[in-house]
C-alpha cells in the first residue's frame, strides 16, 4: 500500500509539473518573450501584422511627442473619432516600458474610414499623410475629404500607394489650427518691374518635403534651398497694366517661407526619384542633421515664438525603392535613445542616431521658460 501511495504521489507530481510547463509555455507563446522578460527602461515594440513596418515606424516616431498625445485625447473626446482614439491608446501605450504591442486598433480604425492595407510594402510618409487627413475628417466632420485618392488607382503599381475603397465629397471647410503637427506656409509674388506685391497666400502643411542635393549636404542647407526665391515668368501685373488698356505680363519673384511653425515639425527627405528611363531609384545621399535645429532663417516673422527644435525621432528606410524595411530611432527621455524595428528594441547613442540616412525627421519645439 505504501508503494502504491508513493506511485500515486509521484504520478500527481509528474502531472502537476507537466501542467505547469504547459501553462508557462502557453503564457510564453501568447505574450511573447518580450512580455516574459521585460526590457526594463526600454519602450515597447510593435507586432508586424504583415509588412506593416511602415505603420510601426510612424507610430513609434509620434509616441514621444506629448503635444500629439494631448491633442489626440482632446480630439477623441470632443469628436468621438475612432482613429484619434485608437492613436491615443496606441501612442500612450508606447510610452510605457517593455513588452510588445499590436497596432491592430489603428489598422481597424483606418479600415473603418475605408483605408485598405494590402499588407505589401508601403511608404511611411504616405501613411503619415493618410493619418493626418483622416484625423482632419474626424475633427471637421467632413467625411471623404480625400476624394481625389481614387486617382491613386491610376498610378503605376510600383508606387505601392495606400488605396481607399470608397470615395466621398470634396468639401473642405476652414478651421483653426489645432493639430501640433500642422503649420502655415506663406507664398509671396513680387513684380520685378514695379515691385507690386500680390497678397500673401497661406497654406497648411503637415510636413516639409525637401529635395535632396546631388552631393552630401546638411539639413539647414536643404531648408534654405526649399525657401529660396524662384523666378516666375508671364504673370499678369495689375499695376503695370494700369492705363495701358491691356494685360501686361511681367516676371515675378516668388518667395516661400514659414508663416507659423508647428509644435512638432515633420521633415520628409525625398529619396525616391524617377529616372529618365521611367524606372524608380533610391537616393542615398547623406544629409547631416542636428540634435537641435533653429529654423528662424526660414520664418517669415521672427521673434514671436521659439523656433528652436529638439530632435525627437528619425525614420530610416533600409532597402531599395520598391522594398525594404523601416526603422525608427526615438527618444526615451532627454538623454537616452532607442532603436525600434517592429518587436525589436535596443538602446543606441546619439551619435548613432545622427549618423543615419534619415527618411523622415521629427523635431519638437523647445518651450521658453
Amino acid at each position: 500500500r505504501s508503494i502504491c501511495n508513493m506511485v500515486v504521489d509521484l504520478s500527481w507530481t509528474v502531472i502537476s509539473a507537466g501542467v505547469g510547463v504547459v501553462v508557462v509555455a502557453g503564457i510564453y507563446v501568447l505574450w511573447g518573450p518580450d512580455h516574459w522578460f521585460r526590457r526594463r527602461g526600454q519602450c515597447p515594440g510593435l507586432l508586424n501584422l504583415g509588412n506593416t513596418c511602415f505603420l510601426n515606424a510612424v507610430l513609434q516616431a509620434l509616441a514621444p511627442v506629448p503635444a500629439v498625445r494631448k491633442w489626440l485625447y482632446a480630439t477623441s473626446q470632443q469628436h468621438q473619432g475612432r482613429l484619434a482614439l485608437a492613436l491615443h491608446h496606441t501612442l500612450t501605450a508606447l510610452t510605457g516600458s517593455g513588452g510588445v504591442l499590436s497596432p491592430a486598433e489603428v489598422v481597424a480604425a483606418l479600415a473603418w474610414h475605408y483605408w485598405r492595407m494590402d499588407f505589401q510594402q508601403q511608404d511611411a510618409h504616405e501613411l503619415y499623410q493618410v493619418l493626418l487627413t483622416t484625423l482632419d475628417e474626424e475633427t471637421i466632420r467632413c467625411p471623404g475629404f480625400f476624394s481625389g485618392v481614387q486617382q491613386l488607382l491610376k498610378d503605376p503599381p510600383d508606387t505601392r500607394c495606400l488605396v481607399r475603397t470608397k470615395a466621398g465629397s470634396i468639401a473642405t471647410p476652414e478651421r483653426p489650427l489645432v493639430c501640433p503637427l500642422q503649420g502655415l506656409l506663406t507664398s509671396e509674388l513680387v513684380c520685378c518691374s514695379c515691385h507690386f506685391s500680390v497678397p500673401t497666400k497661406y497654406e497648411w502643411f503637415s510636413s516639409l518635403c525637401l529635395t535632396l542635393p546631388p552631393n552630401q549636404s546638411s539639413l539647414q542647407a536643404c531648408l534654405l534651398d526649399y525657401v529660396k526665391s524662384e523666378v516666375v515668368y508671364s504673370v499678369e501685373c495689375p499695376r503695370c497694366s494700369q492705363g495701358t488698356g491691356k494685360r501686361v505680363k511681367r516676371t515675378f519673384m516668388k518667395q516661400l517661407q514659414l508663416g507659423r511653425a508647428p509644435e512638432c515639425l515633420c521633415i520628409h527627405l525625398k529619396r525616391t526619384v524617377w529616372l529618365s528611363n521611367g524606372s524608380l531609384c533610391k537616393d542615398n545621399t547623406k544629409v547631416s542633421f542636428p540634435a537641435r535645429l533653429d529654423i528662424s532663417t526660414v520664418m517669415k516673422v521672427q521673434g514671436r515664438k521659439a523656433t528652436v527644435y529638439e530632435l525627437g525621432a528619425v525614420i530610416e528606410h533600409v532597402g531599395g525603392p520598391l522594398s525594404g524595411h523601416y526603422i525608427t530611432y526615438r527618444r526615451q527621455d532627454r538623454r537616452h535613445w532607442a532603436c525600434t524595428s517592429d518587436t525589436s528594441v535596443c538602446a543606441v547613442g546619439t551619435r548613432e542616431v545622427l549618423n543615419t540616412r534619415a527618411y523622415m525627421l521629427f523635431y519638437n519645439r523647445e518651450t521658453t521658460p
